[in-house]
């Protein structure tokens, strides 16, 4: 029986020869722009939360609310404040009020008459005086009224030049300070009100909600909270690929590969490779599975997919993705099927003699129909099937 079956079995040379080499990867569907991670901006109780999960929402509208009463009453209060100060800036800017001035004038036209008196009774005295009528004193006592009636004249015009000149300069200056230090503590209450509204800031869908009415947000003045919302445009998708580290060197972009379900080899779609990561990092895709190695290194690549028959996966879908690169030539091949794995070691059955040797190899490139070897020498021969 042991000679027949050494007779009967087909044998396959160790050959040098092609070996068309592929890269096998696993690879998700993600969204192209990233997902938006929306954080509360302010901290307090949530009143309202206007969306849910799944649902469609544009760049900007309004996704929770958090209760605005506390910084309303600031901005009222700011916006008072601004507006107390405006009207002492434009006191000052304008001087007098409208009847101080009409009460100024009024005092100048006063004073002017009593000049005009007084400088008709010290004309009328120097004539007096110059009859021999009165005495000299009294024109002195005239002239002196007459002086005492030019200095309040001009008192009184100088008054009312003051009244419609308006405040100093520099006295306007601080004011107008004043009320750009009230602007802007307007503006800053204002910006605290808005912080109260949690918006969308793209358009897609929302794919988690972390808040309801009722709940309390803290932390978020510090950067340290939580998303409340996470939002991604699931129109615009691609694949991201992790490429084994042993295969990293050979992941470039422009590479073309096949899109099939995981574990199945139909065909779902076809892609290039856009761009690649310029290092190596841990394994994403599949980390927590049981039977993988979460600790292992893998590189990233991104890839343009063309779906067929216009299908819509959702972001998550795992997919495997086979790139065929080109031929390499390689010293020692053998069929695949002649390739015995058993524990993770591979072995063939040598011919040796009347009968068939097991015995170990070390596997390299491969593709459909063989295996790059080593460990055997070219010429030998092996069982073609097992």
């Amino acid at each position: 029986l042991w000679l027949h079956g050494r007779a009967t079995a087909e044998t396959a040379p160790v050959e040098a020869g092609d070996v068309g080499e592929r890269i096998v990867a696993r690879a998700v569907v993600v969204p192209r722009e990233g997902v938006a991670e929306v954080r509360s901006r302010s901290d307090g109780k949530v009143v309202k939360v206007l969306v849910r999960v799944g649902q469609t929402v544009r760049s900007g509208e309004l996704l929770a609310e958090i209760e605005p009463e506390t910084v309303v009453s600031e901005v009222a209060r700011r916006e008072a404040e601004l507006d107390s100060l405006r009207g002492s800036a434009s006191s000052v800017a304008q001087g007098a009020r409208p009847e101080e001035v009409s009460l100024a004038e009024a005092e100048l036209r006063a004073t002017k008459e009593e000049l005009e008196l007084a400088e008709t009774r010290a004309a009328r005295e120097q004539k007096l005086v110059d009859r021999g009528v009165s005495p000299t004193a009294a024109v002195d006592e005239a002239n002196r009224a007459r002086g005492v009636a030019r200095a309040r004249v001009e008192a009184a015009d100088a008054r009312l030049r003051l009244a419609k000149a308006g405040g100093r300069k520099s006295e306007i200056t601080s004011a107008n300070a004043r009320v750009r230090a009230a602007r802007a503590a307007v503006s800053q209450a204002r910006q605290e009100l808005d912080k109260t509204k949690i918006l969308a800031p793209i358009a897609g869908v929302v794919l988690s909600r972390g808040i309801d009415p009722g709940d309390v947000i803290a932390g978020s003045a510090a950067g340290v909270g939580a998303p409340v919302f996470e939002i991604a445009d699931v129109s615009n998708v691609e694949l991201q690929m992790e490429v084994e580290e042993v295969d990293s060197s050979r992941l470039v972009a422009g590479l073309e590969v096949r899109v099939t379900p995981s574990g199945r080899p139909d065909t779902i779609g076809m892609g290039t490779v856009s761009r690649v990561g310029a290092q190596l990092q841990r394994r994403s895709i599949g980390a927590f599975d049981a039977r993988e190695r979460g600790e292992g290194w893998v590189r990233v690549g991104w890839i343009d997919v063309r779906w067929e028959d216009d299908r819509v996966m959702p972001l998550g879908q795992r997919v495997e993705v086979v790139a065929e690169l080109p031929p390499r030539k390689v010293t020692a091949r053998v069929p695949r099927e002649s390739v015995r794995v058993r524990n993770g070691r591979a072995t063939v059955d040598l011919v040796s003699g009347l009968g068939f040797r097991e015995t170990p190899v070390r596997l390299g490139a491969a593709d459909d129909t063989h295996v790059e070897v080593s460990g055997l020498p070219v010429g030998a021969r092996v069982r073609a099937r097992h």
